[in-house]
């Protein structure tokens, strides 16, 4: 191999390791964020459960579910979802989500946006709840909810 050919060889093997570098870590950026958070929020009906399953979309971008239910302490919250857009910050780990659409909407329930930081770890996510009166906070852990998904839900996922 001529010495030319070795400095070509010798840049595309650099190249190459910086682009697969760079992949694995937007990779691990988007499992801080992506994946399925469970928990709990406040608002004009009390205490919810939430679980919210997250997809990254690129370059810090998301789209979601949100669905929410019951729970033990709240009996009579009916069961609903609604998907959302959101950007992610890397460096801060502010993570931003603005609803979109209904997909199963309870009677005279409204949508919110979430704005909250996730944790350098990526297992926290807690922040507030902006949108319909008397919506506070929410606080969700990296945690598979304990039931699946209805399927009018499960199915905007795909």
């Amino acid at each position: 191999m001529g010495m030319r050919a070795g400095t070509i060889l010798k840049t595309f093997l650099s190249t190459l390791a910086v682009a697969l570098a760079t992949a694995g870590n937007a990779a691990a950026q988007d499992s801080r964020y992506a994946g399925e958070w469970t928990g709990k929020y406040v608002c004009g009906q009390g205490v919810t459960g939430m679980r919210l399953v997250v997809t990254a979309t690129g370059a810090g971008g998301a789209r979601a579910v949100a669905h929410f239910f019951a729970v033990p302490e709240n009996p009579d919250v009916p069961e609903g979802c609604f998907s959302l857009t959101g950007l992610f910050d890397k460096m801060s780990g502010q993570f931003s989500l603005r609803h979109e659409h209904w997909i199963m909407r309870p009677r005279n329930y409204g949508m919110a946006d979430l704005d909250g930081k996730v944790d350098e770890k990526g297992e926290d996510f807690g922040g507030r709840l902006v949108g319909p009166r008397g919506c506070t906070t929410f606080s969700l852990t990296r945690a598979k909810a304990s039931r699946p998904l209805p399927a009018r839900c499960a199915a905007a996922l795909k």
